[in-house]
C-alpha cells in the first residue's frame, strides 16, 4: 500500500518511501500496478476466497470441518462468516488507511469511522464463541477509537497541533485508557475463572442418590452411536454412576 502514498515536492509528488521515485512514472506505475493486483488478490480475494470455502465445508465431511475448524473455532454457529470480516477489517486498518488523504484529518476519520462500524457489529452480531474473546476484542478496538479521536481532537488545518502541553496531555490520556482497559479485562478474566472453577467442582463433586430400578430396567439410555458423541455419552455415564450409586 505504501506505493500509493506519495508527498507533494514542488510541482510534482515524489514516493514517500523512496523520494528518488516520481509519482505518475512509468517505474511508478509499474509497481503501482503490481501493488494492485497483489491486493486484489490477497487482501480482497483470500478473505474471500475463505468466505467461499467456510461456507460449502461447514457442514461437509469431518475432514473437510477439519480444514477449516482454524477459521470457525473462535466464533458462534451463527457467525461462520467473521473470520472474513475480521480479515477485511485488518486489512482497512492496517494497509488501506495509509493511503486514504495521507496527512490530513480524513485519514484520522477514515480510520474512526471504520473502527466504530466494527465494535458495531460485534456488539450487535456478538460473533464470539467465547464472552472473554469479544470482550478483549471490543477492548483492543475501544482503545484504538481513543486514539483516533485524541488525534483528531488535537488536529487543526490537517496539521498536527504542535503544543508539547497538549501533547503531553493527550499521550497521558491514553495510557491512562489502556492501562484501565487492561486492569478490567484481568480483572474480568479473574472473575471468570473463579466462576469457571466453581462450575467444574459442582461436575466433580455431583450430589448422589440411592436410586434403585426394578430388575432388567434403567433409568436412561445413552447412546453414542455418533463418533463425536462418544466422549460425551462416557462422561454422562460416570457422572450419573457417580450420583445414581
Amino acid at each position: 500500500a505504501m506505493v500509493f502514498v506519495c508527498v507533494p515536492y514542488y510541482d510534482t509528488s515524489l514516493l514517500a518511501e523512496d523520494a528518488t521515485v516520481e509519482c505518475q512514472s512509468r517505474e511508478w506505475a509499474t509497481a503501482a500496478a503490481i501493488a494492485s493486483v497483489a491486493i486484489a488478490l490477497l487482501c480482497i480475494g483470500f478473505p474471500l476466497l475463505l468466505l467461499v470455502m467456510v461456507r460449502r465445508w461447514r457442514r461437509g465431511t469431518s475432514t473437510q470441518q477439519q480444514r477449516i475448524s482454524l477459521l470457525v473455532h473462535s466464533y458462534s454457529d451463527r457467525a461462520w462468516y467473521y473470520e472474513t470480516i475480521d480479515l477485511l477489517r485488518k486489512w482497512l486498518l492496517n494497509s488501506a488507511v495509509l493511503w486514504v488523504a495521507p496527512n490530513t484529518r480524513w485519514q484520522l476519520i477514515f480510520g474512526a469511522f471504520v473502527t466504530f462500524a466494527t465494535i458495531g457489529l460485534n456488539l450487535t452480531l456478538r460473533p464470539y464463541r467465547e464472552r472473554v474473546c469479544g470482550l478483549a476484542a471490543n477492548a483492543a478496538l475501544v482503545q484504538l477509537q481513543c486514539t483516533y479521536i485524541v488525534a483528531l481532537a488535537y488536529y487543526i488545518e490537517d496539521e498536527a497541533v504542535g503544543n508539547e502541553d497538549a501533547s503531553t496531555l493527550s499521550g497521558a490520556l491514553l495510557v491512562s485508557l489502556n492501562v484501565l482497559s487492561f486492569i478490567l479485562f484481568v480483572a474480568y478474566l479473574v472473575r471468570s475463572s473463579a466462576v469457571a472453577a466453581a462450575d467444574l467442582n459442582s461436575m466433580v463433586t455431583t450430589p448422589t442418590t440411592a436410586w434403585h430400578c426394578p430388575r432388567g430396567s434403567y433409568a436412561c439410555f445413552l447412546s453414542h452411536y455418533k463418533q463425536q458423541a462418544g466422549s460425551d455419552a462416557r462422561y454422562l455415564t460416570d457422572v450419573l454412576g457417580r450420583m445414581l450409586g
